[in-house]
């Protein structure tokens, strides 16, 4: 058996690409759900079917990966440049180990394949010759064939209806692949009111908070990230992430007229991932130095902001 990742770190064949990894929560099943972006590539990959030679990686092609943590199957859909279908492939796998940052399977040799609606099997007799030269035992042979037909019925019962939940992962997921971040892997969690980023390229962490009239963008550090779970409470999550670093925050609660205040100018380079809300009149930066001066729960812009107004002091000399 052969052990594969979902970074794809033994992929020779793509040279460049972007990807992210974010934790997946279902049904009780936790997972994770991950977007590549193929940037470059040493020659396409292609495989036949009904006679039809079908590309299934080039650049600009997207993978979209899904695994739950102890299950026995590996999903990758393919989709091409128009971001259109290729095809679903399903690993049968001796269980996954999804909770780790690289998510890791052993590939049981039998695949299975759905291509316009037609559902193949692949691989059965290297799934066979494994277990005849005892590569693996008796029961991971039974196991393999008993998932690969459980595989195998729900393809065949609900195709549109399983592809239809992959496009929604699809196209939730890409737009943060499309963020201009060569190479760079990042990470999301999410819950009720809140997303947060680790971007393993950078090392930085960060979130957003949002609901009725408020909007706000903080730098986190790496243990809040990894303390921040879906399900948590209002409050632990309140509390987890502005102890953070303000960088942004807009304000439309009808109290008075909306404003937006920009603790840090490079709130964007920090969190290209977000969707900023800007509802109100900005802040000028008199204004906002003397709030970070005057409110505790600023103190951690201090250092920045006095920094830059010295800056823009000496370019006004």
């Amino acid at each position: 058996m052969s052990k594969k990742d979902m970074l794809r770190s033994t992929w020779t064949r793509v040279t460049a690409k972007k990807q992210i990894i974010r934790e997946l929560a279902r049904d009780g099943r936790q997972g994770k759900v991950s977007l590549l972006k193929i940037l470059d590539i040493n020659g396409p990959l292609k495989r036949n079917y009904d006679n039809r030679e079908i590309v299934l990686a080039d650049v600009g092609y997207y993978w979209l990966q899904l695994a739950f943590d102890g299950e026995h199957a590996w999903y990758t859909v393919m989709y091409n440049v128009q971001k259109e279908l290729v095809q679903l492939y399903v690993d049968v796998t001796d269980g996954n180990s999804a909770l780790c940052e690289n998510p890791i399977f052993e590939d049981m040799y039998l695949d299975y394949v759905m291509f316009e609606g037609k559902v193949y099997e692949l691989d059965r007799d290297e799934l066979e010759d494994a277990f005849s030269e005892g590569k693996i035992t008796k029961e991971q042979f039974e196991k393999a064939l008993a998932e690969g037909a459980r595989i195998e019925a729900e393809l065949r019962r609900d195709p549109e209806g399983i592809m239809r939940s992959f496009r929604e992962l699809f196209e939730r997921l890409l737009p943060e692949i499309e963020v201009d971040i060569i190479g760079g892997i990042m990470k999301f969690k999410e819950g009720e009111g809140w997303k947060a980023c680790y971007d393993e390229t950078s090392g930085i962490c960060t979130a957003e908070r949002s609901g009725s009239g408020y909007y706000d963008l903080y730098e986190i550090t790496r243990e809040t990230f990894d303390l921040l779970e879906d399900g948590m409470s209002d409050h632990d999550t309140y509390q987890s992430i502005c102890d953070g670093r303000h960088l942004y925050m807009d304000v439309n609660d009808r109290c008075g007229p909306p404003y937006t205040i920009v603790f840090d100018d490079d709130y964007e380079k920090l969190c290209p991932w977000a969707k900023v809300k800007a509802t109100g009149r900005v802040w000028p930066d008199e204004l906002t130095d003397a709030a970070v001066e005057l409110f505790e729960s600023e103190k951690n812009n201090r250092e920045q902001r006095r920094r830059k107004r010295e800056e823009r002091e000496k370019k006004a000399e």
